[in-house]
């Protein structure tokens, strides 16, 4: 069944994420991000595009409910912070999947909120406990799940936000090849961290 687009909650979502006038420096000699530094994640759902997806965040589950018409993905965004990453290597995340579904992680480098999203693809394991590292040197420059061209160089002295995101779509309009279908997830956030 297809739940009816709720304005209200884009309008949520964008009060949260607006609520900081200045953004949190986080210290770069701390190396664990969540759970420390930042202290949460708000649901960034297709509703923001007119879909109906809806998804919550609480504790470190994220739970939620795909719904492919209009849309098809769910999200969990960090509140704005400043980080400078320069004496990291890349992002270390430990997650327990659902299902063994594909996420993408993305980073981004400045304050434009539909700026470049610094993003990886990682695969999680069916009911089990996934730790990946994702290399700074490996992240794909996007927009709107689109790659962009052009030479784009991801600025670790500035890093901004943090996100996750369960999508029928890898980037370029390609499918997600492990992506599930309408119905509901869930997946446990245990950390996210910086490695040397």
């Amino acid at each position: 069944t297809c739940t009816a687009w709720n304005p209200l909650a884009g309008l949520k979502q964008a009060l949260y994420f607006n609520a900081p006038s200045k953004p949190t420096t986080l210290k770069s000699e701390d190396a664990r991000l969540y759970p420390g530094q930042i202290a949460q994640f708000a649901p960034l759902d297709d509703v923001v595009m007119g879909g109906s997806s809806s998804s919550k965040f609480e504790y470190g589950r994220w739970w939620g409910t795909i719904v492919t018409a209009n849309g098809g993905f769910c999200g969990i965004r960090s509140q704005a912070f400043m980080l400078d990453a320069t004496d990291y290597k890349g992002f270390e995340l430990v997650v327990k999947g659902d299902g063994g579904q594909r996420l993408k992680f993305s980073t981004r480098d400045g304050n434009d909120w539909n700026g470049v999203a610094w993003t990886w693809e990682f695969d999680t394991k069916s009911g089990a406990v996934t730790k990946v590292s994702l290399p700074f040197s490996k992240a794909i420059p996007t927009k709107f799940a689109k790659t962009v061209s052009g030479g784009a160089v991801l600025s670790l002295e500035s890093l901004t936000s943090v996100q996750f995101t369960l999508s029928k779509f890898s980037f370029d309009g390609k499918l997600n090849p492990t992506f599930k279908g309408d119905g509901k997830f869930e997946i446990e956030i245990k950390s996210v961290g910086l490695y040397t």
